[in-house]
């Protein structure tokens, strides 16, 4: 719609106005002692300053090759991007990687698992005293126990639908308690599960949020974890 210049409205007119005074003077430069921002808001060096381009995960062929680099099917900033919209809902912030993914090993890893990654990502704008500060997603290769995970989940969800999900995702998939997703891909079986640092303080329901997390990231994964 055209509107004569007399009856522009006020909001078309003030962001006008503002363009025009960013295009003359640039970003403001902060006060004396305030950390530079870097070009999208963010400290200059922090998690949001841009830097080299992170290698973009990719399919692995057999589970000696998962084991050896468990980490190799997606990147941190993949992952972040899997996870965002779900966390945008549960949480209504902005998640950055807190660094590459790592190899996890040992109790990390949990009952039955043969290799495993873990991603880890942060709520920008918040301290690790806040909820949902820090969200971790790990991937686990089950060397024992993925058939009784799946058919447990599977089990739950006939049970409590509302509760427990089956997808259709690779070979089979299901979410289930404490935000596990049980996913079979040809002969294996995985774990993918996404948890909170710190949760909140009602955990009801806590599991069903943080599902939709699993559930995000285990989408990409599938895509890419070995069937043999």
């Amino acid at each position: 719609m055209k509107y004569p210049n007399a009856l522009r409205p006020l909001w078309l007119v003030a962001l006008g106005t503002a363009l025009l005074a960013t295009a003359c003077t640039g970003p403001t430069a902060a006060p004396d002692g305030a950390p530079s921002s870097g070009a999208d808001g963010g400290p200059a060096g922090g998690p949001s300053a841009p830097g080299a381009p992170e290698p973009s995960g990719r399919p692995i062929t057999t589970s000696s090759a998962f084991d050896d680099e468990p980490c190799a099917a997606a990147s941190a900033t993949e992952i972040r991007d899997a996870v965002a919209s779900p966390f945008s809902i549960i949480a209504a912030e902005a998640l950055v990687p807190e660094g590459p993914p790592v190899v996890i090993t040992g109790d990390d890893i949990g009952p039955g698992g043969a290799a495993g990654c873990e991603y880890r990502l942060v709520a920008e704008g918040t301290d690790s005293s806040e909820a949902y500060h820090l969200i971790t997603v790990k991937v686990v290769r089950l060397a024992s126990g993925g058939p009784e995970l799946m058919s447990d989940c599977q089990e739950a969800a006939a049970a409590e639908p509302l509760r427990y999900r089956i997808l259709d995702l690779a070979d089979g998939s299901c979410v289930g308690e404490d935000a596990v997703m049980s996913l079979l891909v040809g002969d294996n079986h995985y774990s993918v599960t996404a948890a909170a640092f710190p949760g909140r303080a009602d955990q009801t329901d806590e599991h069903l949020r943080l599902g939709t997390l699993s559930e995000a990231a285990g989408a990409v994964l599938a895509e890419r974890l070995p069937g043999t």
